[in-house]
């Protein structure tokens, strides 16, 4: 889904582009205590990666970060490389209606 452009212009410099704290990023979290330390995360739709790295304090993992707007994903980049997690995070220029997975084959 493509967004009108005046969509960018308003959200590109927030530190979020939705709702949400670190506080609600650490209580989701805990809802899933059996994850493992080392799991793979799937940020969809991550904006400019205020999120993305609180999941990245959360885990040892690592975290796919996926937006349709390249200047966020640049931003997630920066983010990243400054808190020394540039080798724990990737981003990924996609829509979340179009996600570049392979469909598995159904049972």
């Amino acid at each position: 889904m493509e967004l009108p452009p005046f969509f960018y212009e308003i959200f590109e410099f927030l530190p979020r582009q939705g709702p949400g704290c670190t506080a609600a990023t650490r209580e989701a979290w805990s809802y899933f205590p059996a994850l493992p330390d080392t799991a793979r995360v799937l940020d969809i739709g991550c904006g400019s990666g205020t999120q993305t790295i609180d999941l990245a304090a959360l885990t040892r993992g690592t975290i796919t970060a996926f937006d349709n707007h390249q200047p966020f994903l640049d931003m997630v980049a920066a983010r990243a490389r400054r808190s020394g997690l540039e080798g724990r995070i990737r981003t990924v220029n996609a829509s979340m209606d179009a996600l570049p997975f392979r469909r598995e084959s159904s049972m």
